[in-house]
This record gives C-alpha cells, structure tokens and sequence, in this order.
C-alpha cells in the first residue's frame, strides 16, 4: 500500500513484526500497523490479532542448540533455499507439494524439510516467513517429523550486522524502532535466539546439505560436521569480519571459501573426479546446495551435486527437491513431480 506525503510525493505504507524481546517475567512486543509502532508487554502466549501475522504465534521453549547434526533412517525428505522474503511462493510451493494443509499446518508427517538458508533480505515479507518456518517447525516435531532451517550467508550478513541488502521496508522499520537492523536479531530477543540455535550443515541418510558447499581450502582441516556448526555458532556469528580476519582457519570458513559463500561446484572447471573427492571428505553420496541461482532444480554427475536455488527471489516461482525410496524429484509451484535436470554442468 502506497500513501502520499504532505509534499505529495510516495512513501511506503508498511506493516510489520511482531520483534520480540525477551524480558523479565515475560516478552515486550513491538510491531508495525501503517507505519505506526506499537508496542506491548505480555505474559504467556502472544495475540496473534496484534502481530500482523495470519496463523497463530506461540513461544517456545524447546528451542536447542545442541542439535544432531548427522540423521538416519529418515523416510522422506524435502528440501528448498533462497526463500528471501517471497512468502506467498513459499506457502504456494509448500501447500501444493503436501509440505503443509489448507490450514498452513505441517502435513509432511515423518519426513524431514531442509531449509538451506537466506529466507532474509531481497523480499519483503522476511518476518512472516521467519515466525511461520517458527511455528512450523515445532508442528513437525510434534508430528514426528523435523524442520532443519540452516543459516545461510545472508542469515550470517544480518547478524554480523551487513543490512546493504534488506529491502527498503525493513529501512523503514529501523527508523520507527530507532534500532539497526541486527539488533532486532539480537540474543536478547526469541528470533535471534532460534536463528543462533542453527546449524549451518547437516547430513540426512547419505545426503549433506550446506548453504554454499565445501571448498577443498576448508576440506582440507578434516572438521566434522558437528564441529563445523559450534565453530559457526560460537566463533562466527556476532564477530566482526576484522577479528575474524586475525585467525586463518576462521577467516577459510567465513568468507568465499567458506560453506555459506562458496560457488565451486558451479564453474565449469568442477568436474566429476572433483565431486568424488567431496564425497569422500564428507562421507556421503549427494551434496545439496543452495547459494547459486539456478532456474529450476539441477543434478550434475548422476545426483553428485544438486542445485536447489530455484530463483525464488524473483517471486514468481520455484521448486522444491523430494527424496523418498532412494529416488529424487523436483515439484513446480503447481505441486507437479518431475525428475531432476541432469547434466555435466550448470550452463
């Protein structure tokens, strides 16, 4: 919605939130509703009524940072990235796929959705997609199943405070709460305790799953995946790209090199002995990735390497890769199955 100002030129009508600070006794609560911040404390369970959100909100309190990184024995698996703030692809990719019903609800029962990073920046609809990824996670927990929502280099960017590519909304935001964008992210609020709770890797079955991929510069010091995300969890995030900088090892697993930046498996040097090396290292058959835009799902050398950057950032489409009885499948946005797109390359 566009409103004028007195000079009438546009400005953006925005609504937003809610941003939930963690307090004593309870949560204090701030939201947007056309470009007027409010701002409540509460006890318990949150209206959803006041939060600009369309299912309901609940906190949580099973939220662990000391989560496997490694499953096996998992029935079915679904996996996307690159959401970057398109809500209404996503609610359309899920709902068509059997990921959710009618009601937004998690109806995948058993199986595992992986999230491969970047629901922030580009989009503008980040929070509502961040609150619903929330919710639905502890839904597939309950049903016995399990959301693996993964940082990608964009969730690092914001909580390392790098804001130069938030949509003009969230400027907007900023300015109302008179905050930087990261510190509405900060560990003192319940988002930005779930977003450092996540892992940055994990392997389901004989699959790894990493924002970017795994450069031979970071294969090479043997680090376990589990290892990986303590050294992302408590060494990485909320550090400035500076200090970082003074530890070699660090600075390998932060900046292009790193699993949330890399793009080697997309050049067309990156052959198939290459990929076989990768899979060694890892201890897997397939490495998914998201990172490097793609226009629909794509496999090189026979599922080695599989690309799920469908463009969602373009808000028009997208797909999301299934894994189920050894064989995997791309669904459109119209919920039709199709196998992968093959080749030696990503031209």
């Amino acid at each position: 919605m566009i409103a004028l100002t007195a000079s009438g030129q546009p400005k953006l009508m925005i609504d937003d939130g809610p941003y939930i600070s963690i307090i004593e006794k309870g949560y204090k609560v701030r939201w947007i509703k056309q470009n007027k911040l409010k701002t409540k404390k509460y006890k318990g369970d949150l209206p959803t009524e006041y939060h600009n959100l369309n299912f309901p909100l609940h906190i949580r309190d099973d939220i662990k940072k000391e989560e496997p990184s490694i499953y096996t024995d998992v029935s079915k698996i679904a996996a996307i990235s690159d959401i970057h703030g398109q809500y209404d692809v996503m609610i359309k990719l899920f709902s068509e796929n059997g990921i959710i019903n009618e009601d937004l609800e998690w109806s995948f029962g058993d199986g595992h959705l992986v999230i491969t990073g970047d629901i922030f920046d580009r989009g503008d609809q980040v929070t509502e997609i961040l609150w619903f990824v929330y919710a639905l996670e502890a839904q597939a927990l309950k049903a016995g199943g399990k959301l693996h929502f993964l940082l990608g280099n964009h969730e690092l960017m914001v909580l390392d405070g790098d804001d130069r590519y938030i949509h003009k909304k969230y400027r907007y935001t900023m300015a109302l709460m008179n905050q930087l964008y990261r510190e509405l992210f900060d560990p003192h609020t319940v988002l930005g305790e779930w977003l450092r709770s996540k892992h940055i890797s994990i392997k389901i079955n004989d699959i790894v799953f990493v924002h970017g991929g795994f450069s031979n510069q970071v294969l090479k010091y043997g680090i376990s995946l589990d290892s990986m995300n303590q050294v992302f969890r408590e060494d990485l995030i909320d550090q400035s790209s500076d200090a970082i900088s003074q530890d070699s090892v660090l600075a390998d697993l932060y900046f292009e090199k790193g699993p949330l930046w890399y793009r080697g498996y997309a050049t067309e040097t990156f052959s198939a002995d290459d990929a076989d090396e990768v899979l060694a290292a890892l201890h897997c058959d397939h490495v998914v990735v998201g990172h490097t835009s793609m226009k629909s799902i794509v496999s090189i050398f026979n599922d080695k390497i599989i690309f799920i950057d469908s463009s969602i950032k373009f808000g028009k489409r997208g797909e999301v890769l299934f894994w189920e009885k050894g064989a995997f499948s791309r669904g459109d946005i119209f919920g039709n199955k199709q196998d992968l797109i093959s080749s030696n390359g990503t031209k």
